[in-house]
């Protein structure tokens, strides 16, 4: 057991010798015992959900692209995709082209006559 808590005493003792935000991490870190916490967070994609209700803008005929989103401004910010929902009513015969799409808005575009194709 006297390896056990020399070794603790060492930890405890370099992570003194931080900043105080330094020795939270440092602590967390120690914690998950020295797992990939932080790499994680920065690995996870985020995508903008979009309902088809707002895809009713656009004419019929027309393709939806990401780039049209952010022209008409439903998208502000397109991070790292743009995924349709199906919520909502919709009416138009639209060729959508985007990142992902839910069972329920493939269904929806192709019974209107559309096509839903992931980029």
């Amino acid at each position: 057991m006297l390896p056990v808590t020399v070794r603790q005493q060492v930890r405890v003792t370099r992570v003194r010798r931080h900043v105080p935000v330094l020795r939270d991490r440092a602590l967390k870190a120690a914690r998950c015992l020295y797992t990939d916490v932080f790499l994680r967070e920065a690995s996870q994609t985020e995508i903008v959900a979009i309902n088809l209700s707002a895809l009713e803008v656009f004419e019929n005929g027309e393709t939806v692209t990401v780039e049209t989103l952010l022209e008409k401004g439903i998208v502000k910010n397109p991070k790292d995709g743009v995924k349709i929902l199906g919520n909502g009513e919709f009416t138009k015969k639209l060729d959508v082209k985007a990142n992902a799409f839910s069972a329920s808005a493939k269904e929806k575009i192709e019974a209107l006559g559309g096509t839903a194709e992931v980029m």
